[in-house]
């Protein structure tokens, strides 16, 4: 009698719903631990082997792709912006246990290299302490990142963060880069559609441990961030955004844009192995004045304005991120003001 071949991860597993893996922490030293707890009861080594049997090749011989989220860091005394660098790391550790070496990280520049220096994705991984990465819009193929598409098994790897236009940026809305299109604040819905359909990751983690920003201006800076000690993954990274968009308390999905259509297209059953619950004081946008007006001014940071000089960036390291040319004196004067009333700044 033949074996049982190992169940494959579905070619496109975003809408087809599974059981989201959540483990919370009890203090911030078991990090490690819980993300491996994460990924072990999620099954990653699973369908990593799985993946590898399907294609008939060794694990070995496996090329994964990692995209992650870091250029919207800005300081490394504020690293609520982007993913642990430590959790990176780790899951790199845990794929090279597995036999995987032929392991590729991805990230995309933002709209803050025009303005600032310094702002290339390898010098700004370096700064954070981060290894080697492909930058995707210079790997360029058909309007797509070639290390991301040609993966045998794509990973995404995101970070729970308040967004003062959509809301919440999580798994999904960090595939931003993979295709080529102009970006500002908000990922463009249109790149990301084709991601999920053409191209989507197998599977999706998102760090919610540390150093979470709720605040008014969300991804961009947080004076004093959330700290949840938690990790989602699951195989349809869809279905964990949408379980930590509810964690988050929010109760639409389709409020958050990169979303929006993927909701439309969802037709499994969604579950939860492990914490259900919303985090405790979490805050979001529209939820005071304040905050939906900020949402109008950070709305202004569309693709075309911030090819312009915007008015609303954080305190950049000024001695690794020197600003470019001369700008104008009410420029310079108006980002400082908006940077202390609005937390665009790193804690004290």
């Amino acid at each position: 009698m033949q074996p049982l071949a190992p169940q494959a991860p579905l070619e496109n597993p975003v809408g087809q719903g599974g059981t989201v893996v959540v483990r919370q922490g009890r203090m911030h030293s078991e990090k490690r631990f819980v993300l491996r707890e994460t990924l072990r009861v999620a099954d990653l080594g699973g369908l990593l082997r799985a993946r590898a049997y399907r294609l008939a090749r060794e694990m070995g011989a496996l090329r994964v792709a990692i995209k992650t989220t870091f250029m919207m860091g800005y300081s490394r005394r504020d690293l609520s912006p982007i993913v642990d660098p430590v959790v990176l790391g780790d899951l790199l550790a845990i794929l090279a246990e597995a036999g995987l070496s032929r392991v590729s990280v991805v990230e995309a520049p933002n709209f803050y290299g025009a303005h600032f220096q310094g702002r290339a994705v390898q010098d700004v991984a370096t700064y954070f302490g981060i290894g080697s990465v492909v930058d995707a819009s210079r790997d360029q193929e058909g309007g797509v990142c070639r290390s991301w598409r040609d993966a045998d098994f794509r990973i995404v790897l995101g970070k729970m963060r308040s967004h003062p236009v959509d809301g919440a940026s999580l798994c999904i809305a960090a595939l931003d880069g993979i295709c080529e299109a102009p970006r500002g604040l908000s990922p463009d819905t249109a790149a990301i559609s084709r991601v999920l359909a053409e191209c989507p990751p197998h599977f999706a983690v998102l760090d919610a441990y540390e150093n979470c920003p709720d605040s008014v201006v969300g991804l961009m800076a947080c004076r004093k961030p959330k700290h949840p000690l938690r990790f989602y993954a699951g195989d349809d990274a869809l279905t964990v955004d949408l379980v930590a968009a509810s964690h988050m308390g929010i109760s639409d999905p389709r409020a958050i844009p990169v979303l929006r259509q993927a909701v439309d297209r969802f037709t499994g059953k969604l579950g939860v192995n492990g914490v259900d619950e919303v985090i405790s004081q979490w805050r979001h946008l529209g939820e005071d004045h304040l905050s939906a007006l900020l949402g109008r001014l950070a709305a202004s940071l569309s693709p075309a304005e911030a090819a312009r000089q915007p008015l609303v960036v954080p305190q950049m390291d000024p001695c690794e991120f020197p600003t470019r040319g001369r700008p104008a004196a009410w420029l310079l004067i108006g980002r400082r003001v908006l940077q202390k009333v609005l937390g665009l700044e790193p804690p004290a």
